[in-house]
């Protein structure tokens, strides 16, 4: 069951172009500025804004009505990463889907008309734009090996996913989707990696997804020993479902890159390596992804 709160207005009013859809599960702090940050977008087509929540304390979602949004409550145990996306883009009125995480902070006022210029700018091939994804300018709030990027992404089966794909690692974290395109591709039951099943099977289907590197967001996470390993494992996993395998063997090499382990020595000698999480990240990353793309059963984040 979906119980859906509806901001105030004109329910008759024209549909927005463009809508925003976010799934929110007690946000905090970072889905404040996230939404602060949506509310000061300037120069951009009519939007809405659509949250898919999963069991937010009050303050939160208070927050999401204040800023205007259509807030859509499912239990905690319905929240799939892609039919819960597919439940916001069924309620959502706009002709193009702009995705976003709560934890995800468009990094200027422009960000949203860059993201879905490309898909109203009359080039009808285009089904979909993958935005920027920065790590937020705080170096102390950043884990050594960052969260996106090539630090963190330095194991080869993200190398082999770039190189079959133009280069685009497809992220719900921040894109935008053409609504007929979701409509003909669905992002269905996934647990994890919701996005590169959706690239795979649209690109698949002849589809094209273009890059715009300046629509940013900041985005960014902490990990602890546990929280890392849990989420390379489920990476492993992940591309286990999308048929990628990530053998010993890549494990192996991947631990044994020079330049990985000179950036641990140089992190230790400025005194930025300050945890096991970041000692060990190119040993524990490897091993937890060859173990859950081996092992492992689905492990959703």
């Amino acid at each position: 069951m979906v119980e859906a709160i509806e901001p105030p207005g004109d329910a008759a009013a024209a549909p927005p172009q463009v809508s925003v859809l976010i799934p929110t599960l007690d946000g905090g702090a970072d889905l404040a500025r996230c939404l602060d940050a949506i509310a000061a977008q300037r120069g951009c087509p009519s939007f809405e804004l659509v949250c898919v929540d999963s069991g937010s304390a009050a303050a939160d979602l208070e927050a999401m009505r204040r800023h205007g949004a259509r807030v859509l409550r499912i239990d905690r145990s319905r929240f799939n990463h892609g039919q819960t996306r597919d439940l916001a883009a069924r309620h959502a009125r706009g002709e193009v889907l702009a995705f976003l995480n709560q934890d995800a902070v468009p990094a200027d006022a422009e960000w949203l008309r860059r993201l879905v210029e490309p898909l109203l700018s009359g080039d009808g091939s285009i089904a979909a734009v993958q935005g920027g994804i920065r790590e937020v300018p705080e170096v102390g709030r950043r884990f050594f090996w960052e969260s996106c990027g090539d630090r963190f992404y330095f194991t080869r089966e993200t190398a082999r996913w770039l190189d079959a794909y133009q280069g685009i690692g497809f992220s719900t974290v921040n894109c935008a989707l053409r609504r007929s395109a979701w409509e003909r591709h669905n992002f269905g039951w996934a647990a994890i990696m919701e996005d590169k099943k959706w690239q795979r099977e649209a690109v698949d289907a002849g589809l094209r997804i273009v890059d715009r590197p300046d629509a940013t967001v900041h985005h960014t996470h902490a990990y602890d020993l546990r929280s890392l390993t849990r989420r390379c494992r489920s990476e492993g996993w992940g591309w286990r479902s999308l048929g990628m395998r990530y053998s010993l063997w890549d494990a192996a090499r991947d631990m044994l890159k020079p330049g990985v382990w000179r950036t641990v020595l140089g992190g230790l000698a400025r005194g930025r390596v300050r945890t096991p999480a970041e000692l060990l990240f190119p040993c524990l990353r490897p091993l937890a992804l060859w173990w859950g793309n081996r092992w492992a059963g689905g492990v959703a984040l």
